[in-house]
């Protein structure tokens, strides 16, 4: 733990902020495309469901 008046981060250390903004960025990109595929496969199994439903109400 830090003490009140310890700085975590220092502003003035550009290069620190500069890779703590790349990572940040970087996760957001991978989150973002998780997020897409989940959401893609989410659809996909509702839209088979669906198609499976009509094929067994038109078959029977």
């Amino acid at each position: 733990m830090t003490a009140p008046d310890e700085t975590i981060l220092d502003i003035t250390d550009l290069p620190t902020l500069r890779k703590l903004h790349e990572f940040f960025e970087g996760y957001a990109t991978r989150a973002e495309d998780m997020m897409k595929q989940i959401t893609f496969e989410m659809y996909a199994a509702i839209l088979g469901d669906f198609i499976r439903d009509i094929e067994g109400a038109v078959s029977s």
